[in-house]
């Protein structure tokens, strides 16, 4: 499979679950609610990771594309 159809399948990926990497080492994994044209991405019920190993459990987050280092689909 290409990395554009990859691309494209997370862009139009509501409701699947990703994982997001920041440019911190943060990582925060959750349903995908939205995710816009220019990349910028919201997810719901998110077990974020510190980068000290650290879990905790969010209700929602929005992520700009800019601070983001990849995201990817989990099947």
């Amino acid at each position: 499979m290409s990395r554009a159809w990859e691309y494209l399948k997370l862009l139009h990926g509501t409701g699947h679950m990703v994982t997001v990497e920041l440019k911190s080492g943060e990582l925060y994994r959750g349903s995908m609610v939205e995710c816009e044209d220019n990349w910028n991405c919201q997810l719901e019920n998110i077990t974020f990771t510190a980068k000290m190993g650290r879990f905790h459990n969010l209700s929602m987050s929005l992520f700009e594309a800019k601070k983001v280092v990849l995201s990817w689909q989990i099947n």
